[in-house]
């Protein structure tokens, strides 16, 4: 029974960060609240440097700010997980 809710709560939020995430739209035609809720998920990340590479086709430098703000989102992610794991084997 937990696991339902687990799976209906996260697949609730990966579809509100899909929406967000400028991946359908871009985020100028998103109200200005919307667009600072977006950056704070790191699917907005990643579509920007998506579209740096497939659409303007530029070089790693263009894209690195992207890559350094999504590297930071994985390693507190990962300590996160960790902590957590920690406290369930314990």
């Amino acid at each position: 029974k937990q696991m339902r809710y687990g799976v209906f709560y996260v697949t609730l939020i990966i579809v509100l960060f899909i929406l967000i995430s400028q991946l359908l739209s871009p985020d100028k035609v998103m109200p200005q609240f919307m667009q600072y809720l977006s950056r704070i998920t790191p699917m907005y990340y990643s579509t920007s440097a998506l579209r740096e590479v497939i659409i303007k086709g530029t070089n790693f430098m263009n894209f690195l700010y992207e890559l350094i703000i999504l590297a930071f989102y994985s390693i507190i992610t990962l300590i996160l997980g960790i902590l957590l794991s920690k406290k369930r084997i314990e």
